[in-house]
């Protein structure tokens, strides 16, 4: 039987192919560079997707040509932020500046720099003027071009961008069902496909007729409400006799009151109850 699971670096195995439906993993051990091999029965292999049905695939494997365009980008807007002319504006004369009067421009300027200087308004003599430079319409697409490669990233993973920090297009209402969706829509499909790994490659079944074994993540957290909706569910699952008060005490995190483990029978005087009226009715 297996007791205990110990897991390894993917650097550190090397799976390998020995036949129809076997193979065998080759594992150097990360303190001692003992290398062990270890067959397909002694391993645990959670495989995120897979094209032969033995290697797995990374969602960053799959889309690797999409992250390399973002790693472009990346480069090259550092290159131009370190190299580029970067000037906020630019000074105009009428005419050409010698090197003297030149100096004497610069050394008026250097009067306006600084955070202690801001918001003050120079003075330019000699018919110079100054133009803000805007933004080009390729830097714009460049950033654009930027924010796309974070939308990109979230489609591999299949998440929302507000996951990512890109909050462009986000409000507080689509950000609460994005968490909400965030389960069902990215992590579910996660955790039911390593759910049924686990399962095929360590449970065995019970040798006691009707106990079954099952695997399953605890992903309530993910879901956790608001405190008065909380309260409100644990209200109608203890008037329900779905759950009693103790097993809502130890969800918020409390430990249990006497007599907190009975369930609660209002349930059934309701039903009572409406039957009554029914056949008072009639």
């Amino acid at each position: 039987y297996k007791r205990q699971l110990h897991s390894y670096a993917p650097g550190a195995v090397v799976p390998e192919r020995i036949g129809e439906h076997k193979y065998k993993y080759t594992i150097t051990e990360p303190f001692t560079g003992a290398v062990r091999t270890y067959l397909q029965e002694e391993i645990l292999h959670l495989r995120y997707s897979t094209d032969d049905g033995f290697l797995g695939r990374s969602p960053i494997t799959i889309c690797r040509e999409a992250l390399g365009l973002g790693l472009a980008q990346q480069r090259h807007g550092a290159s131009i932020m370190k190299d580029g002319m970067m000037a906020a504006g630019v000074i105009t004369a009428k005419e050409w500046l010698d090197s003297v009067k030149g100096k004497q421009a610069l050394e008026a300027l250097e009067r306006y720099k600084g955070a202690r200087n801001a918001g003050k308004t120079p003075i330019l003599e000699g018919g110079m003027g100054y133009e803000q430079l805007g933004m080009s319409n390729q830097d714009a697409e460049w950033l654009a071009s930027r924010r796309f490669t974070i939308e990109d990233i979230a489609r591999m993973f299949n998440v929302s961008p507000i996951f990512l920090q890109e909050y462009s297009n986000s409000t507080y209402s689509n950000f609460s069902e994005a968490s909400r969706a965030f389960l069902t829509m990215t992590m579910r499909p996660w955790l039911a496909n390593f759910e049924q790994q686990i399962k095929s490659a360590l449970l065995v079944a019970s040798p006691v007729p009707g106990i079954r074994y099952q695997v399953e993540f605890d992903s309530a957290d993910l879901l956790r409400a608001t405190p008065t909706e909380r309260y409100a569910t644990y209200e109608r699952g203890i008037k329900n006799g779905i759950m009693n008060p103790n097993e809502a005490r130890e969800r918020e995190g409390m430990p249990p009151r006497e007599g907190g483990d009975e369930y609660s029978q209002a349930w059934k005087q309701e039903v009572k109850v409406s039957k009554g009226s029914k056949d008072g009715d009639e």
